[in-house]
């Protein structure tokens, strides 16, 4: 699948399209098929890094976590039971 990953602090140049293995699915949860993201200012704080006492939360030197955001529209595309779902 493919995602916008940022693996630097920075602006909007450094985030990167890249193909990554589909996440595995737990106990409870969906992988959604995204048809529109949000964002919103705590993503644009996580993706600069600034202020920068936000870097303890986030990873000193770089991102924790490489995807941003949280917000989205989409269609469930499988569920937790691993059943391919009708689009």
């Amino acid at each position: 699948m493919r995602v916008i990953v940022q693996d630097v602090y920075g602006s909007a140049d450094v985030l990167r399209l890249r193909e990554v293995d589909r996440p595995p699915i737990g106990e409870n949860e969906v992988l959604v098929r995204v048809r529109a993201a949000g964002v919103d200012p705590g993503v644009w704080i996580c993706m600069t890094g600034r202020p920068y006492a936000a870097r303890i939360a986030f990873g000193l030197a770089r991102p924790k976590v490489a995807v941003r955001g949280r917000a989205l529209a989409g269609v469930v595309a499988e569920d937790c039971c691993r059943q391919a779902l009708v689009w």
